[in-house]
């Protein structure tokens, strides 16, 4: 009997929520009669707009160059290792080399990661910058809800897709931005 009672005290609660929260929601309808007409859910292509804008163009430019770069020191550590393979004499020689190979790896170990963290540094900006641009402009169009288009099996015709609109505003206000390897 406790069980029932406690059953309807909370049935009871959320029919009483229920009734403030329509009364809320109409009088938030008549200060704005404009959200009556909003668009309730949008499309966004994420990949898209991470690999379409200038700013996320930009990061794969600089992470060429940068991983262009990363490759000289490694390379003529190991042309310098292979030369003392040929000309080793002695059980000292192969000491040095498999030294010299322990330093090659542990080089590109660490630029690797150095590499790695700063790549994910600049994507962490892009995302935040992606987030910014769709909440501005689900603020401006009345937009309730946006989803990702990775997770929709089907949306009809008059779900609007918002990709092209973020990737020009993104465009508009952020053509770069820096990648930056901390040696």
């Amino acid at each position: 009997m406790r069980n029932y009672c406690l059953s309807c005290l909370i049935i009871g609660i959320a029919i009483a929520l229920g009734n403030v929260d329509a009364k809320i929601t109409q009088k938030q309808e008549e200060k704005c009669p404009s959200e009556q007409s909003a668009i309730p859910l949008a499309l966004i292509d994420l990949k898209k707009v991470a690999s379409r804008c200038k700013a996320g163009k930009n990061i794969e430019k600089q992470m060429v160059e940068i991983n262009n770069q990363s490759k000289t020191a490694p390379l003529e550590l190991e042309d310098k290792i292979k030369s003392m393979e040929q000309d080793k004499s002695s059980d000292f020689d192969n000491r040095k080399i498999e030294e010299m190979q322990l330093i090659l790896y542990d080089m590109v170990r660490t630029k690797r990661y150095q590499i790695n963290e700063a790549y994910k540094q600049a994507i962490s900006k892009l995302e935040s910058l992606i987030k910014d641009t769709v909440k501005a402009i689900s603020i401006c169009d009345g937009i309730g809800t946006v989803i990702e288009l990775d997770a929709v099996v089907y949306a009809s015709d008059h779900c609007r897709d918002i990709t092209e609109d973020v990737i020009n505003e993104l465009d508009a206000h952020c053509q770069s931005i820096k990648v930056e390897v901390k040696e």
